[in-house]
């Protein structure tokens, strides 16, 4: 296998598709194992992860945009379909007052938010903030024992400078911007 092909299929498994998906398991499972917990679990599955990738996908093809390169004027109406699945998790999991999940919805909120405003200016990997932010929550809730996770990061970094979707200071700013943007979220909501 080539190193292209591998950077290619590494960049999609460990997308924040799927990212999300991996911690909202963790995280439901973990904090509230009881039968209901399927249900959080499910739901933050389809708001984190399933409906902001079905949403994109549908967008990108109805407007002909590649989501995997896209240039830097198409990204900004990409964010929107995940813009609205992020609140609708976040006012559910805060109406249900499971604070950890609401606090991982607002950190995708803000996240997203932040690369959204810096993508006017420059082009940041979504890619890499949108891993490290799931990774950040896990270390942030459950202490070291997810550390090693961003041994991920830096591959996918590797992954996308490979693919020249982003040049290295692009995607270790995403990464930068993911830890930073969750660390601070989940300091200022559920302190230490």
């Amino acid at each position: 296998m080539k190193a292209e092909d591998f950077a290619k299929i590494y960049s999609h498994i460990v997308s924040p598709f799927p990212s999300a998906a991996v911690a909202v398991a963790i995280i439901v499972l973990t904090i509230s194992p009881t039968v209901i917990s399927l249900g959080y679990l499910l739901q933050g599955v389809l708001f984190l992860s399933i409906f902001p990738f079905i949403l994109i996908f549908f967008y990108a093809r109805k407007e002909n945009v590649n989501v995997e390169f896209p240039d830097k004027s198409s990204r900004p109406t990409l964010f929107l379909p995940g813009f609205a699945s992020y609140i609708c998790s976040a006012l559910l999991f805060y109406s249900i007052n499971f604070r950890e999940m609401f606090v991982l919805s607002l950190s995708y909120i803000v996240m997203s938010l932040t690369v959204l405003l810096i993508t006017f200016r420059w082009k940041v990997s979504i890619h890499t903030s949108g891993l490290a932010l799931p990774i950040t929550a896990l270390v942030y809730l459950y202490s070291l024992r997810f550390v090693w996770c961003y041994i991920l990061v830096v591959l996918l970094v590797w992954a996308r400078v490979k693919l020249r979707a982003h040049s290295f200071a692009q995607a270790v700013s995403g990464g930068m911007i993911g830890i930073a943007v969750t660390f601070a979220i989940f300091f200022l909501l559920l302190g230490t």
